[in-house]
């Protein structure tokens, strides 16, 4: 079963993309979203009740997509509690808050959370 997925400036990946990952890929521990400039929250959401409820994604890169914001950081957080490495590079409309709520839930887990070139944060904690 496919474990490592890699869909990197992959222009056609939408929310439904996403669904469908969370549905037929229950092994995915690694998934990597950059410049997917179509993925939401809504996707985020659906990715995240789905494939975390498994407890096997640990490495999320979503590095500038463009429509996330901290709702989705808050849907990561309440399900994917397993979750190592979260890269959030560019992503500007991630605030502080987004990612304090998201600590609160993985923060024994999390180990790598880049957030660089984000003009909303500046030091977080």
């Amino acid at each position: 079963m496919l474990e490592k997925l890699d869909l990197e400036d992959c222009a056609l990946v939408t929310d439904s993309t996403l669904a469908q990952l969370a549905v037929h890929c229950p092994r995915l521990n690694t998934l990597v979203l950059s410049h997917c400039d179509q993925v939401t929250d809504e996707g985020i959401a659906r990715l995240a009740e789905g494939l975390c409820g498994t407890d096997q994604l640990q490495t999320l890169a979503m590095d500038n997509c463009p429509l996330l914001t901290d709702a989705a950081l808050e849907h990561l957080g309440s399900n994917c509690r397993k979750l190592c490495q979260l890269d959030l590079y560019d992503c500007q409309l991630i605030t502080k808050q987004g990612i304090n709520s998201l600590e609160i839930f993985v923060a024994s887990s999390l180990k790598l959370l880049d957030h660089t070139r984000n003009s909303q944060l500046t030091c977080v904690r």
